[in-house]
């Protein structure tokens, strides 16, 4: 263990620490790429934190190794205190959506139609493999499993006051935004075949429609039953993974007037990492409808066939096979 110097040893230890939990070699990681976009998700992350301590003795919190700008080169930066971490920072995934109803009015993009911006993964339906937690997940989901029928999924609720008053136009706006999210994120169209292979949907199968329970003329007391009611049901939802969407988003218009949009996301098709970044996303969106969202140097689906066929990956599945079919019995 040493602790690096200066900003290009911290580097050099990075780039190699990045390069061993992928299973690549260092010159395929690109110190300015973000780490999401080489294969880092929340699992990979916990590796490449207790690596990264273990090889420089400096303990980075995993916020620093995941989110669209946590790249090799600020990591090394944060090593040597010479930058903050890449990361967004812990709690602030719930912040953009309610603190985006304060009062400022949206603008309206020519048509209001999310299909007028890009769409990622159009066309690529074909299916591609489960990571192994996505199909340890998947797996927990069995009903006849000791503890199982629950699906891993993040599930959250936030409180917004509708600009202007308005819930319903707001409500339009929220889904409006949602559906640039869904066309954007592959991942947000993603299914489950019955082979146990995931599938991208296309846009058009894929339509955005936000459900409402409208609470303004009930008693605060009902309102509060019935708000227990819809959190107990969409807390406890394991979707089939065959048929889309695989989140929920259900509006409350409450009887004082914000609106509680209650959100769950299944980890099949995302991680902490994504989940902070498509709630800072969609509260963008929502504040400004014509935003353009950075365009991904490549997708889930594309990383994944790409393990699928590495030689490197193969051999790395073959130890791992034979590490836990020695260790099991003995467990």
């Amino acid at each position: 263990m040493s602790h690096p110097t200066g900003v290009e040893e911290a580097l050099v230890h990075t780039v190699e620490c990045v390069a061993e939990v992928l299973g690549t070699e260092p010159d395929r990681v690109d110190p300015g790429a973000p780490l999401v976009t080489l294969g880092l998700e929340s699992f990979t992350a916990v590796r490449l934190r207790r690596r990264i301590r273990e090889r420089t003795g400096r303990d980075l919190p995993l916020t620093a190794l995941l989110g669209e700008n946590a790249t090799a080169d600020r990591v090394a930066r944060h090593l040597t205190d010479q930058g903050a971490p890449g990361g967004e920072a812990p709690g602030t995934a719930g912040d953009p959506i309610r603190s985006a109803g304060g009062g400022r009015s949206a603008r309206q993009s020519g048509d209001g139609s999310p299909t007028a911006h890009p769409t990622v993964g159009e066309g690529d339906e074909e299916p591609f493999p489960l990571t192994p937690i996505q199909a340890s997940y998947l797996a927990g989901r069995a009903e006849g499993l000791p503890l199982g029928g629950v699906a891993t999924h993040y599930y959250h609720e936030y409180d917004r006051t509708p600009p202007n008053g308005d819930p319903e136009a707001d409500l339009a706006r929220l889904e409006k935004a949602w559906a640039r999210l869904v066309a954007h994120h592959p991942m947000l169209r993603m299914t489950v075949d019955e082979r146990g292979s995931q599938r991208i949907l296309p846009v058009a199968g894929a339509p955005v429609r936000i459900e409402v329970t409208d609470l303004r003329s009930t008693s605060a007391d009902r309102a509060e039953r019935a708000l227990a009611d819809l959190r107990h049901e969409l807390s406890h939802r394991c979707r089939p993974t065959g048929a889309w969407p695989l989140f929920d988003i259900h509006a409350a218009f409450l009887p004082d007037g914000p609106t509680r949009l209650h959100v769950g996301v299944d980890v099949l098709c995302t991680d902490m990492a994504g989940w902070m970044l498509l709630m800072r996303q969609w509260g963008e969106l929502v504040e400004d409808p014509d935003r353009e969202l950075p365009a991904p140097s490549t997708t889930f689906a594309a990383v994944q066939r790409g393990r699928a066929e590495d030689p490197r990956w193969a051999e790395r599945r073959r130890r791992d096979r034979e590490h836990w079919a020695e260790r099991a019995p003995h467990l």
